[in-house]
């Protein structure tokens, strides 16, 4: 080992984190408010979807940029949380359906293949409602 370093990247940077963008954001500017307009800014920013900072820069020059941090509006959060649970409920199902299986002393297996199908259909609904694939 000569302890050189190959020509095609010894010019070459590593790079980590987010990659550098040709117009970066990097002057900030700063809005004095008071409790009532903070609550304000922040409920219209929380209903569009976005952080208030990328919400005042929609406003002021129409958009809020490719880099915007994207909040989840409360009805898909709760919607969300409602999907999890959902699936912890199809996880017990399951469960009840392999000792039932195994013992014969709980619901029949029709009993559990009803109830399967109407936790299905309804995890369904949360995922269109969340605009998901139901595949």
């Amino acid at each position: 080992m000569s302890g050189t370093v190959p020509a095609d990247i010894a010019g070459t940077p590593k790079r980590h984190g987010k990659r550098r963008v040709a117009n970066a954001r990097g002057k900030w500017v700063h809005v004095r408010c008071n409790d009532t307009e903070l609550a304000t800014i922040n409920a219209a920013a929380a209903q569009k979807g976005l952080a208030a900072g990328a919400y005042l820069r929609s406003l002021a020059v129409g958009s809020a940029g490719a880099r915007a941090r994207r909040q989840p509006l409360a009805q898909q959060a709760e919607l969300a949380r409602v999907l999890g649970l959902l699936g912890n409920t199809g996880g017990n199902l399951n469960q009840l359906a392999h000792v039932a299986n195994a013992s014969g002393k709980l619901p029949t297996e029709a009993q559990i293949t009803a109830i399967a199908s109407q936790v299905r259909a309804i995890r369904d609904e949360v995922m269109r409602a969340l605009g998901r694939d139901t595949a």
